[in-house]
């Protein structure tokens, strides 16, 4: 149930943003699972772009984002080689954004019927559910 309404409540705050939001040709799937390190160039490629499109870019930071909190090196590194910060409105949506990737996720890994991807993109959901909670009642607070 609290994920359920967590999700509507992302939603309706992207949709509320959304126009606010940059755009950009995103990746679609932009996480781990696509990222390839090559060790002699030192440069990252990515694979899995068939669901690629112009979206907005928090949109290609989602599923890195739940990584930066506890490696925060990794959105400074991330964000220099992207070229830009996040503006105010990514800020505050890159949660709801990320819990809409999580569900995403969950959703894609049952429609291919992979258990250990549906493992982990549940467990991500929880996460986030669980991320996005905290931060609403922070701003409650505020």
């Amino acid at each position: 149930m609290e994920e359920a309404e967590s999700v509507r409540r992302s939603a309706a705050r992207l949709q509320q943003r959304g126009y606010e939001l940059p755009v950009a040709f995103c990746h679609g799937t932009f996480g781990t699972g696509s990222w390839r390190w090559n060790i002699q160039s030192q440069t990252l490629s990515l694979s899995n772009v068939e669901r690629a499109e112009v979206l907005p870019a928090v949109c290609d930071f989602a599923r890195s984002a739940s990584l930066w909190d506890t490696h925060t090196h990794l959105a400074e590194s991330f964000l220099t080689a992207y070229g830009r910060q996040l503006d105010d409105t990514e800020q505050l949506v890159l949660f709801d954004a990320a819990l809409l990737a999580a569900v995403e996720d969950v959703h894609h890994a049952l429609v291919l019927r992979d258990g250990d991807a549906l493992s982990t993109a549940r467990s991500a959901l929880r996460e986030t559910v669980r991320r996005r909670s905290s931060a609403d009642r922070r701003e409650e607070w505020s």
